[in-house]
């Protein structure tokens, strides 16, 4: 199987995905996101069920403030990191 004179060149095949990276970028993307997330949810569940129960409304603010100080940011961080595993796990044209 001989390539004749005029056949056209073998196209480049596409960029092959960087898989690896792509993984390591998903798995701490879900390690942040997961645990973050609960945070932030529990933090807000529990404000809300303190001053439904008779608790000051300034207290539960501060609390989600600082819920959203410490677990939002994680939690947009891995998103943005899953996010950027899930692109570089595809392969480029």
């Amino acid at each position: 199987m001989s390539i004749s004179p005029a056949s056209p060149p073998p196209s480049n095949p596409a960029k092959p995905p960087l898989t690896g990276i792509g993984i390591l970028c998903l798995i701490l993307g879900l390690l942040l996101a997961i645990p973050s997330g609960a945070c932030a949810g529990i933090i807000v569940i529990g404000s809300l069920a303190d001053t439904l129960t008779g608790g000051h409304i300034e207290d539960a603010l501060s609390l989600i403030l600082m819920g959203f100080l410490f677990a939002v940011i994680p939690l947009a961080g891995g998103i943005l990191l899953v996010a950027v595993g899930l692109r570089l796990r595809k392969p480029s044209a």
